[in-house]
């Protein structure tokens, strides 16, 4: 608790944070931000062409023919 003198106004205020927790806060922030950018810039596909892409296209296309047919049908009828 901080006490001032009669007339001089209220005390100074008291920092919400310490320095070397803003410090702490802005390099996790700086941290996030990189991450981010890196992510953003990351448009590697390679992915697509893997074994594991291939079995998983098969396995759900018979799925996705059968949700886009069924879209179809409920659209000329309205």
């Amino acid at each position: 608790m901080k006490l001032s003198k009669r007339g001089q106004g209220p005390p100074g205020r008291e920092p919400v944070m310490t320095e070397e927790e803003r410090k702490q806060l802005m390099l996790h922030a700086y941290r996030k931000q990189e991450e981010l950018k890196k992510l953003e810039a990351d448009d590697d596909d390679n992915y697509l062409n893997s074994e594991w892409a291939d079995v998983m296209q098969e396995q759900l296309s018979p799925l996705i023919d059968y949700l886009s047919s069924g879209l179809d049908s409920k659209r000329k009828t309205r």
